[in-house]
């Protein structure tokens, strides 16, 4: 009988076994990383507001310089995540040297996430061609209330994300340090 069976469902087989790793969870996280990487990689320059009321032809790009300077530092959290992410499904668990990795690995997002919420707006205003179409009302609107909003959300968004990965890093390295004392 496996023990799966044995257990009842997979979920409790993995809580008996705290070094066994789910695949569906590591291939969900190795797809979003993808995701990510070739939405901020390949089309930077393209996310944005592609059409305009008044003259369809302008696109406004979204990603202030001050995000865009930190894709390559993104790029390479990312890549070492997916690298350890291949580790995991390959050894299929936890080993000693996959709880350092991933403790190393959350300090360094702890840093890239902070250095993100330090940085200035993560969405920039409109262009001077895009702001060109506008009438002052919908101009300040967007300056004042849409781009001050947006960015709120996100640097709230990465705020949490910082908060997950601190305690993740706690937690993991306490582990770390049980595990190394036995």
């Amino acid at each position: 009988m496996s023990s799966v069976t044995a257990a009842g469902s997979p979920g409790q087989a993995v809580a008996s076994d705290p070094d066994r790793i789910l695949p569906v969870n590591i291939f969900t996280g190795m797809f979003v990383i993808a995701m990510l990487i070739i939405l901020l990689d390949g089309f930077p320059d393209r996310i944005g507001v592609i059409r305009h009321a008044n003259r369809p032809g302008i696109f406004m790009p979204l990603l202030s310089p001050e995000f865009q300077a930190h894709i390559p530092l993104l790029n390479f959290w990312w890549g070492l995540s997916l690298a350890l992410a291949l580790a995991h499904l390959y050894n299929g668990r936890w080993t000693s040297n996959t709880r350092l990795a991933d403790v190393l690995l959350r300090l360094l997002a702890i840093l890239i996430l902070a250095r993100l919420l330090s940085i200035g707006p993560i969405v920039g205003a409109p262009s001077r061609a895009f702001q060109g179409g506008l009438s002052g009302v919908y101009l300040i609107r967007i300056n004042e209330w849409v781009v001050p909003t947006v960015n709120l959300t996100i640097k709230l968004v990465l705020f949490f994300w910082l908060i997950v990965k601190l305690a993740g890093f706690h937690v993991h390295y306490q582990w770390l340090l049980r595990r190394r004392k036995t």
